[in-house]
């Protein structure tokens, strides 16, 4: 893991708010991590709840739950 770190890579799964992206021309390069446009705003909304709104983190996480938000498996977040 240290070794992965020190070569700038970043060891283990991509964040909830991104994704892989990879060069269709140059298969052979690593992928790249970019925003994840279709999460990007539910995850704001639940920055949003638990700082403007003041929700706890539970209840704000319910909420986006019920809005729709999935982990990479399909479960709730």
């Amino acid at each position: 893991m240290r070794a992965v770190c020190h070569t700038g890579k970043r060891p283990g799964p991509v964040p909830l708010r991104y994704k892989l992206w990879y060069d269709s021309k140059n298969r052979k390069a690593r992928g790249k991590i970019v925003i994840d446009e279709d999460k990007a705003p539910q995850i704001k909304e639940l920055f949003r709840l638990i700082v403007d709104k003041r929700h706890s983190t539970r209840a704000a996480q319910k909420i986006v739950n019920a809005n729709g938000l999935r982990s990479t498996k399909g479960n709730p977040r």
